[in-house]
């Protein structure tokens, strides 16, 4: 998955040229996840190499198994666009999370493993990214395609085919893993 040839990479970042080219900076998008763990900072990690070791990189397990959750943010030339959606493995959303985040600022939602799954991503594409785009179109009173970057995750591809986001003028570009 991290192995991808440069060409590939050059390839697909013409491609992504092209597909900007003429649009209003507005209407280009970067949408991406990022992964939460309680006390994820804290942790020390140490990791013995031996001193024959050739390889450029040293693996090592990481342990998945403590509570998390995942953010999914959307960014455009101008800022963060929307409000975050932020998914969390708790079934039942406690009170107590409002303590910290309120409500008007993120969309909290439920997936068994606390990530950013295709139901969830087609959520925040139909209550929030679409909604936001249509107000922006409105305010720039422009109706041309507008680009969602995006990586190659799965539940982005199933979303994006299943929302047909082209009857939204919505051309989606994915990113190769790299």
């Amino acid at each position: 998955r991290l192995t991808i040839d440069l060409p590939e990479i050059e390839n697909n970042l013409i491609d992504l040229s092209n597909k900007i080219n003429g649009i209003p900076i507005q209407f280009v998008f970067n949408l991406d996840e990022t992964g939460m763990v309680e006390y994820e900072d804290a942790q020390k990690k140490l990791v013995i190499v031996p001193f024959n070791y050739t390889k450029k990189t040293a693996p090592y397990p990481v342990n998945r198994s403590e509570k998390h959750g995942s953010c999914l943010v959307c960014i455009s030339m101008e800022g963060m666009f929307g409000i975050p959606q932020i998914a969390v493995q708790r079934a039942t959303l406690d009170s107590e999370i409002y303590n910290h985040i309120s409500k008007d600022v993120a969309q909290v939602v439920h997936t068994t493993e606390g990530y950013i799954n295709t139901s969830s991503f087609k959520h925040y594409m139909q209550t929030i990214f679409i909604p936001e785009l249509q107000k922006l179109r409105n305010q720039y009173n422009y109706h041309g395609p507008a680009i969602l970057i995006m990586d190659g995750l799965l539940a982005h591809r199933n979303a994006a085919q299943t929302l047909h986001l082209n009857n939204y003028n919505i051309i989606p570009h994915f990113l190769p893993s790299h």
